[in-house]
């Protein structure tokens, strides 16, 4: 997986980048058929230069389909990356329900099969 971080007016301390590096191979076994040359992540962290609040944008680019998490605030970085991985892994939990629930389907011209048979 591609991973691009990048912060402005702050830095990740080395608690927060333990975290970090957690999500992101939570991420990775969440899509374990995919080529790793193909997942992107892209996270980008914002001191608020008036309050003590950190703003956060996370987008995952996976297989031509791109799932964001954008408009984040927390007043920590540790707590600003958990809940931008919980939403994302929430995107890509439903993208998969869809994605099984397309193959289980029956096609349109088998009804009668399904409901007989």
């Amino acid at each position: 997986m591609h991973t691009h971080v990048k912060t402005t007016d702050s830095t990740l301390s080395a608690v927060d980048a333990r975290s970090l590096e957690r999500r992101q191979a939570r991420i990775q076994r969440m899509v374990p058929r995919l080529d790793p040359d193909l997942v992107h992540l892209n996270l980008v962290i914002e001191r608020n230069p008036r309050k003590t609040e950190f703003r956060c944008s996370l987008r995952l680019t996976l297989d031509g389909r791109v799932l964001a998490t954008t408009r984040q605030h927390a007043p920590a970085v540790r707590t600003l990356i958990t809940e931008s991985f919980d939403r994302i892994e929430a995107q890509l939990n439903r993208a998969r329900e869809m994605r099984i629930d397309r193959r289980t389907r029956l096609p349109e011209g088998d009804v009668e099969t399904g409901v007989t048979g």
